[in-house]
């Protein structure tokens, strides 16, 4: 009976997923819940369950219009469910709003399969990562992406090569901008600190080791050929 309802995309469908999509998020926010009960925190985690449902249909335009999956809300459910058993990933402000802004740059990177406008697609992706570096520094790592879709889709043109840089380094120079008018040179720097100082014995609980081992057995059968 589940299968079946997901097997559709009709308005009913993405209403429950709004739902489970919230539930996910209210249960994230009493496990990490800290006693902290002002108005800036309500706002704040109030903001951030609106974002998550409207991810949701973002993820679905990005599914629907570069043709990702078949005509189902599996894609979407997944994701939900994946979102949830890291639920920490729902409360902490910085990469939250990272996440969020990453799904405007896989949308134009999906895009690039087409021939029109291929210099302003690339440029933008770039520009959306460059953003959620601001957020969440290791979204850096995104930027490979923008090349590895530039050659996945025969877009190697030498031009195109450089693009991704300067539409990275363009949104960190307008912050460093920004914060340089205000004398907060401090926190520019702050934000491009690397805390390499991993503690790999976090994920040995079963919080962490659980989720990470369903992750591998997924990527496991992703990559295995039928």
């Amino acid at each position: 009976m589940i299968a079946n309802f997901f097997n559709q995309t009709k308005p009913i469908n993405f209403l429950v997923l709004s739902i489970l999509v919230i539930l996910v998020f209210l249960s994230a926010l009493i496990r990490g819940f800290e006693g902290d009960t002002s108005l800036f925190i309500f706002f704040k985690y109030g903001v951030f369950m609106i974002a998550s449902v409207l991810i949701v249909f973002i993820l679905n335009f990005i599914i629907r219009k570069n043709s990702l999956c078949e005509d189902n809300s599996y894609a979407l459910l997944i994701y939900i469910l994946f979102w949830g058993i890291f639920p920490s990933s729902m409360l902490n402000g910085g990469i939250f709003v990272s996440n969020f802004l990453l799904l405007f740059a896989f949308r134009r990177l999906y895009s690039l399969r087409s021939s029109l406008r291929t210099k302003e697609k690339i440029f933008d992706s770039a520009f959306w990562i460059g953003i959620a570096s601001i957020f969440y520094l290791w979204s850096f790592l995104y930027v490979f992406l923008v090349y590895a879709a530039i050659w996945l889709f025969r877009k190697g043109d030498w031009r195109n090569i450089w693009i991704p840089v300067l539409g990275y380094l363009t949104p960190i120079f307008l912050a460093y901008t920004y914060l340089l008018a205000f004398d907060d040179i401090e926190r520019f720097k702050a934000i491009w600190t690397f805390d390499l100082t991993f503690d790999l014995g976090v994920y040995s609980a079963f919080r962490f080791l659980f989720p990470i081992a369903i992750l591998g057995l997924i990527f496991i059968f992703s990559i295995y050929p039928t």
